[in-house]
């Protein structure tokens, strides 16, 4: 009888053991198809990149944004301080207008203005590409998992190629608004004064 007790033991332990095994290759069978191809485990990644690269792209949009709004808000202040100085003075010519220091000093104030609007506008339209370039490869990272089966691994390594030269094209500034002074193009102060001028 105790041998009889020690073989259903025996005998339940095994049981045990085969449904636990079972068990474990069901739960590892639906993984099994995605990560049998390490590629794909990349393009997972590199997909998370670009999610990540896309958050800060926005973020940076509506930094440029902000700040072009408030130097837009600068450069109505100073035309309206010009306006009333031409008023003042009752100046007719670029070169009166020069001759006063402060609306010499407006106008470069509103030279440089310009030129810092005119690069963040180029940032936003950066931002912007980026984001569309972007969205336009998730998608097709999106499709391309989604016919796991029939992605070859050429297809994968084109798509993860791509993918690393938008995010190194991007993430430098994806933190960042760089702005060099050297790349700062000024108008001409005349041009200005002439634009102020015809805005009476």
């Amino acid at each position: 009888m105790n041998t009889n007790l020690k073989s259903i033991d025996k005998e339940k332990r095994i049981g045990c053991f085969l449904v636990v095994l079972v068990f474990a290759c069901l739960m590892l069978l639906p993984f099994s198809e995605a990560s049998a191809n390490p590629k794909i485990d990349l393009l997972k990644r590199k997909i998370a990149d670009m999610q990540l690269l896309d958050n800060e792209l926005d973020r940076q949009m509506s930094l440029a944004a902000s700040l072009k709004a408030r130097l837009a808000e600068q450069r109505l202040q100073l035309v309206n301080e010009i306006l009333d100085l031409n008023r003042a003075f009752k100046l007719k010519s670029f070169k009166e207008a020069t001759g006063k220091l402060r609306y010499k000093y407006d106008l470069e104030l509103i030279r440089t203005l310009d030129a810092y609007i005119k690069l963040l506008d180029e940032k936003i339209s950066f931002y912007q590409v980026g984001r569309d370039r972007v969205a336009f490869l998730l998608q097709l990272a999106d499709d391309d998992i989604r016919m796991l089966t029939t992605l070859s691994d050429l297809r994968i390594d084109a798509l993860t190629t791509q993918i690393s030269l938008i995010i190194n094209q991007y993430l430098p500034e994806a933190h960042t608004i760089i702005v060099k002074p050297e790349e700062l193009q000024k108008p001409p102060a005349k041009i200005i004064w002439r634009q102020i001028a015809l805005s009476k």
